[in-house]
């Protein structure tokens, strides 16, 4: 899908936009593949572990940041089963047991994961309290990273309700965040959503074009192929 939309792009403009696409062609191709690996794998793996993860969360005796990691891990093979019931309700529980720690990471991943079930079940203001809440203890946190997938978590929810102009506000403070931490990923990742505000909302075709392969070029440049991975599986 996202290189068929590029090269229909590219063929729209100059021909140095279309020559750019058929170099990051194998590329595209190296990473589709390296990421089906990735999360078949992945996905092979937290279905064995589920049943581990949960003894280890019911375990009182355990310690409590042990419970709260296994916990999280657990909200994560949910999601990927797309069981948001269930992700649901632990999410809530790593909040609750994160709050009465005061452990203010785990406090926020809660938060986030929240937010991301509640804009998925299309509750928008949910999704949002949610977010400016992880938000706000990134910034308290100093944790530069999270603040950075925070505002793309913003810029996500507004492009989806359709507001276009706050959502590239979002990204753009997603950008500078990125930069100063100099993440990859991040980078690409929000590069590829602002591509997509001006592919969906404006229908400006160049802007998109972009965009879109300066997130590829951004991914190139890392030697990180987790990251290669993470990025096409958001959006192949």
């Amino acid at each position: 899908m996202f290189a068929s939309k590029l090269v229909i792009l590219a063929s729209m403009y100059k021909k140095k936009y279309l020559l750019q696409v058929n170099r990051n062609s194998k590329y595209i191709v190296f990473c589709i593949v390296n990421a089906i690996l990735f999360f078949s794998t992945n996905s092979f793996s937290s279905v064995v572990q589920q049943k581990q993860l949960e003894q280890l969360w019911q375990n009182e005796n355990e310690k409590t940041e042990a419970r709260m990691e296994a916990l999280q891990k657990l909200i994560e093979n949910y999601y990927i089963q797309q069981n948001q019931d269930s992700a649901k309700k632990y999410s809530k529980e790593l909040l609750d047991i994160a709050k009465s720690s005061n452990n203010k990471l785990q406090e926020s991943i809660a938060n986030n994961l929240l937010g991301i079930i509640a804009l998925n079940q299309n509750s928008y203001k949910e999704s949002e309290d949610f977010f400016k809440e992880s938000l706000k203890i990134n910034e308290e946190l100093k944790d530069n990273y999270r603040i950075c997938d925070s505002y793309i978590k913003l810029g996500n929810l507004k492009f989806k309700q359709g507001n276009s102009r706050q959502a590239l506000r979002n990204y753009d403070k997603a950008i500078k965040e990125g930069e100063d931490i100099n993440n990859s990923f991040l980078l690409a990742s929000t590069y590829n959503s602002i591509g997509d505000v001006y592919y969906y909302h404006f229908s400006s075709f160049r802007k998109s074009l972009k965009n879109y392969i300066r997130a590829l070029e951004i991914l190139k440049s890392s030697k990180n192929v987790d990251e290669h991975c993470l990025f096409l599986s958001t959006i192949i």
